[in-house]
């Protein structure tokens, strides 16, 4: 299932952080959706004063956050709320 997260506070970055510790996540996060520019949302899923520095390497392109795990890269897409698409 393809899921967004809506809002890249505490929660939204501790729920990214915990599916990146999934080997077999049944999720598939492809979107995050908040107002921060996508620099400062990089940095403090990095950088976290609770958590502690995330152990896989991070970086920006664009408005996708690119994170490589297990030599891999997963993109991940940063929109705004009003560009998501509506399932019906």
């Amino acid at each position: 299932m393809r899921v967004a997260i809506n809002g890249f506070g505490r929660i939204g970055r501790a729920v990214l952080r915990r599916w990146l510790q999934e080997d077999d996540a049944q999720l598939d996060i492809v979107n995050i959706n908040d107002l921060i520019p996508i620099d400062n949302a990089c940095y403090l899923l990095q950088y976290d004063s609770v958590h502690g520095m995330l152990d896989l390497k991070c970086h920006t392109d664009g408005d996708e956050i690119i994170i490589t795990k297990n030599s891999k890269q997963l993109r991940i897409n940063r929109h705004f709320s009003c560009r998501l698409p509506v399932l019906r």
